[in-house]
């Protein structure tokens, strides 16, 4: 900015004094980012846009110090609670570990019996008394895993 020109081309010299140090720091420079002064509100603070912009230098900085992505098949974890009565809310919760997250389908149970996609919490409430089969389903772009089990209402 116009009135800070010499503490800004300061900075990096700062940063690197504190480095010396033995601090921990990361530079973004985001001054090669911004365009003045559209991508300010006034002489210090950014609009949205700019904002943006110096979002994605954040971004792809901190990239640098993250560790590699590495996607993982997902993997079935929990037991199901496999006892259930007439007439009582059964709620149970499918957990699987993975990466990316996966998603949860109900590939076989009783008709009114739902499952939420993402969370893999099941919700039922059992109208008769019998076994019922149910398959879960956990899929991600890696793979997925099956859950089978059976709930016996009385």
């Amino acid at each position: 900015m116009q009135h800070y020109p010499e503490f800004n081309s300061n900075i990096e010299a700062i940063a690197q004094a504190r480095v010396s140090n033995g601090d921990q720091m990361l530079i973004a420079n985001h001054e090669n980012a911004l365009v003045y002064p559209e991508d300010m509100v006034d002489e210090l603070h950014p609009s949205s846009s700019g904002s943006a912009k110096m979002a994605t230098v954040w971004f792809e900085a901190l990239q640098s110090l993250a560790p590699a992505y590495v996607p993982v098949m997902p993997k079935v974890t929990s037991e199901p609670m496999t006892d259930a009565s007439v007439g009582i809310p059964y709620t149970d919760e499918v957990e699987a570990i993975g990466w990316l997250l996966p998603h949860y389908t109900l590939v076989e149970g009783p008709p009114d019996m739902s499952l939420h996609p993402d969370t893999g919490r099941i919700a039922w409430t059992p109208s008769v008394v019998g076994a019922f089969d149910v398959t879960i389903q956990v899929e991600n772009s890696e793979g997925s895993d099956i859950q089978d089990f059976t709930i016996n209402v009385n």
